[in-house]
This record gives C-alpha cells, structure tokens and sequence, in this order.
C-alpha cells in the first residue's frame, strides 16, 4: 500500500488494507454523484479497530493517534490526534478530560503548526508541541488507568520533510542547504530518545513496548504535475483560464502560501470566503469534463472519468476503460525525467492489485508510486495534482520539500520473551493489530488480513479467530468550514493536500 499516513494509520488501527477500512487519503469524494472531495476522518474508517477488542477486557490509553477524531467511546481515555482542529473542538473521550488537559497544561495546542516556508518556526514549534507530548504523556500514564496506551510522536515527520537535505553537505547542485539546521534532525531524535526514557521509568518493568513508525523517510529534490501531463496527453481538458473558478484556484493557493496574508486573515475572520471550499469547488468547475478522460485525485491515484459512475464520465465501461487503464500505466511507467533521464514511477498499479474488500470500488483506478527509495535525491518525486490554468510546468523542484515518505518503516519490541537481537523480515503495518491482540490473550477477528509477528521465544499459539460483526457505519463526521480549513492548511503545509 502507498507509504501516506492516512493510509497507513486507518490500516495499523484494523489491521486490514484499505479495501476494507474505506481510507485511500486524506481526502475522499463526497458523494458518488460529485467530483467534489472532503476531508476525510475517524469516521471514515470503516473496520474494527483493534482497541475496540482490547477495550472489552482491558483499559485503553490513545494520545495523539492519527485517525482518532472525532473521538469515539473508547473503555478508557482518548486524546485526538492528527486532523484535530484546534482546541475549541471536542477532541478527547471522556469529554472532561479536555477540561483537564487545558488547564494543566497552558497554552495546549492539537498539533504542529506554523507555515512550511520558515525552517526555524516550524523547529521551535516541533519543539514546544513534541515537549508538551512527553509532559501529557507521563500525566496519563501515572494518574490514569490504562492496561494498553499508544501515542504517536509526528516531530519526525514534520522535519524530515523539510529539513532532509539540510543534514548533508549540500554538494547537489539541486539543494537547499543552511548550515545552520545541519544538526536539528539528529537533536531531535535526541529529545525523543530522552523522552522515551522518561517513558519507560513511568510504565511497569514487565510492559511489552513496540516501537513504530506509519512509513519510512528519503529524501527528495523532484516532483511531478500528474494533472498538467495528463492535460498535454488530450486526457485532462480544462475551460477557458478567463473562468473565474480557474482565478480562484490559483488565488486559494496563492493565500494559503503567504504567511502574511495568512495571518491577515485569521485577525479579521475573514469568513465570507473559505478557502478549503473554493479549492475543492474550484478544481471541478475549472475542468471541461465533457472532453476530460482521466484526472489526478488527491487521494493518490488517476480516476478515470467514466460513464455510469462519474457525474459526466465519458469513457465507457469494459473495454474503453480496461485500454485506457493499461495505456496511462504502459506511458507513465516509461516516463523518465528530462533532468536525470531517471523513470519518474517505481511503479503503477491497478487498483485491484493492492486492495481487495467491499469498499475497493472507493479507491482510485490506478495507484502511482512514484520513486521514492533511491540514494540519489534527484530521483526522486513528490507527485502534485495542482494545475493553475496554463501551466506547462510538468517538471519541477520539491522545494520546500526535501524529504518524502518512504516504504520500510521500522519495527522494535522490547520485554519479557522478546527474542533478543533478532531481525524481524517481511513486517508491514497491518501485522502490528493482530500481534497486539495475541500478545494480550484477545481473539483476532477473522477478517484481519495482517500476521502475527515472529518476535516472541516462544511462539504465540494460534489464536481462536472470532467473526467479528464490521463496526457499524459511523456517522459521517463533517468539519465546519473553519475546521476544515484549519486542518486543510496544515496538510498543504506538509504536501499532503
């Protein structure tokens, strides 16, 4: 599956792929009569989570979890993480417990922010949101009752995208390099490992500990404009760039750019306008769909407009789609970059290929993934789905970006029967769900499709697998426009959006 966070978390929390949890990205169409796509959420996943098993005989600790707000009852306590608007959301279960938190702790912010174009604010604001996890963190796990807690530190992440490049020499002739953030990465994992100490003091000495992370990280100095390519094969159409939804485009991403006028904003709550909605509204009044064949979602992956599905499809079902399916996949996995004369795709997938459930048919029609893994920099891409009316731009820099997400992920444990300096082979992030319900005596729903992990000296004995009824459809949580706006803007800071 795609190394994107949204991705990955909605899959470690159910242990199943997105084929069955419902979560391609952090976007999802809104309805299937619209081209118009939300934000997406906790309630958008669709499959047990493995908490929800664990919660029915022990006591759940979750802070910070991607995925987890709105809030659901949980037999414990949860604090929302990653997609939490601010703190005048209800953001924890119980719902005192946001009482608690701000007023032990002033000045409580729901997560990293600040504008990605200024290295040295976004290092102090991963500094003072990463100390007050470690502070909230030691404050749950001594005052409340919890038999199973997770926490999710996102410090790493929100500086490896922009600071990757700035841990080498700069001898790229692609690079951004200051060398006053040369050390900052490595400072951080410092913190975090000091932290983790502090951790391990505060929990019993017989608590089983994993260590995970959502992906990998590799740097990355390209990207590619999936949309523009498309629009100069004679796939994508736009109207006319004297259109007004086509002005508002580039003026949304023009504003959510520039911290000044940003922040203009924000003092005089300038509500009359919401930029998450021109941006969506923008995208598909701008393409003419009549003559529109195939079009980059942020979600990940190209959709091809057809027929009886899309609200103006124009390829017809079976034989037209199937052929124009496998033509984007034979041409763009033949793309090579102009600067490099590298191939822009490690791969193209057909959606049936990676995903498998009852919610495949939500999923993009062809999943890229672009090269991302090698050592040279200059190889790798971000894929960006923006078209800002006559663009020809279908090469271009990642900057400010220069980090991307990678596959290989890591995975530790630590405590009693653990095997000791033992290299687990194959793990994926599906597996962590099933091994965490084995390790505490729960049954495994059946239609998990992660494995136990072999990490144990004595090997777990095969559990009772349970039919476990699917959770049943949450209500579809719906941001207000200034919540979507808030959490919008900061996945655009990240390149997520």
């Amino acid at each position: 599956m795609r190394p994107e966070s949204s991705v990955a978390w909605a899959s470690f929390s159910t242990g199943v792929n997105p084929g069955k949890h419902s979560v391609y990205g952090f976007v999802a169409r809104t309805d299937a009569h619209s081209y118009a796509m939300s934000l997406t959420n906790a309630s958008s996943v669709r499959a047990t989570r493995f908490w929800e098993v664990l919660g029915e005989r022990y006591h759940i600790g979750l802070l910070n979890v991607p995925y987890t707000y709105p809030p659901a009852p949980v037999n414990g306590f949860l604090i929302g993480g990653m997609l939490t608007p601010s703190i005048d959301s209800e953001f924890t279960f119980p719902p005192t417990l946001k009482e608690e938190l701000l007023k032990k702790f002033h000045s409580y912010i729901t997560d990293v922010t600040g504008p990605s174009d200024d290295k040295a604010r976004l290092i102090e604001n991963v500094r003072v949101f990463t100390g007050q996890q470690q502070a909230v963190a030691l404050h749950l796990l001594k005052w409340k009752k919890w038999d199973f807690f997770s926490a999710v530190f996102v410090g790493p992440d929100r500086l490896q995208h922009f600071l990757w490049e700035d841990t080498k020499r700069g001898d790229s002739p692609l690079s951004d390099v200051d060398p006053k953030f040369q050390n900052e990465l490595l400072a951080h994992y410092q913190t975090l490992d000091l932290g983790l100490a502090q951790i391990l003091l505060h929990i019993p000495e017989d608590a089983l500990v994993f260590l995970i992370s959502d992906h990998g990280f590799n740097g990355c100095a390209r990207k590619f404009f999936v949309n523009r390519w498309l629009r100069q094969q004679g796939l994508l159409s736009i109207k006319s760039t004297k259109n007004f939804w086509s002005n508002s485009l580039a003026i949304a991403n023009y504003l959510h750019k520039v911290s000044l006028i940003r922040k203009i904003k924000q003092k005089l709550k300038l509500d009359a306008v919401k930029l998450s909605q021109i941006q969506s509204t923008s995208f598909t009044n701008m393409i003419d769909w009549s003559r529109t064949f195939a079009y980059f979602g942020l979600d990940g992956g190209v959709r091809i407009n057809m027929r009886e599905r899309e609200p103006e499809g124009i390829v017809s079902p079976g034989l037209e789609y199937e052929e124009l399916r496998q033509s984007l996949r034979q041409q763009l996995t033949s793309l090579v970059d102009p600067l490099t004369h590298k191939p822009v795709f490690a791969a193209v997938y057909f959606r049936e290929e990676l995903y498998h459930g009852p919610f495949v048919e939500l999923a993009p029609d062809l999943i890229l993934d672009p090269m991302r893994e090698q050592q040279n920099t200059e190889e790798n891409f971000l894929l960006d789905g923006s078209l800002n009316g006559d663009s020809e731009v279908v090469f271009g820099s990642s900057y400010p970006y220069s980090g991307n997400h990678a596959h290989n992920g890591i995975f530790c444990a630590l405590g009693p029967g653990v095997r000791r300096a033992h290299e687990v082979t194959g793990a994926e992030i599906i597996d962590v769900a099933p091994t965490i319900l084995a390790a505490m005596g729960c049954a495994i729903p059946d239609d998990v499709d992660g494995k136990l992990l072999d990490i144990f000296v004595n090997p777990m004995q095969s559990q009772i697998y349970r039919d476990v009824a699917a959770s049943p459809p949450k209500p579809q949580y719906i941001y207000s426009p200034e919540e979507e706006e808030l959490v919008q803007q900061r996945l655009q800071d990240l390149g997520y959006l």
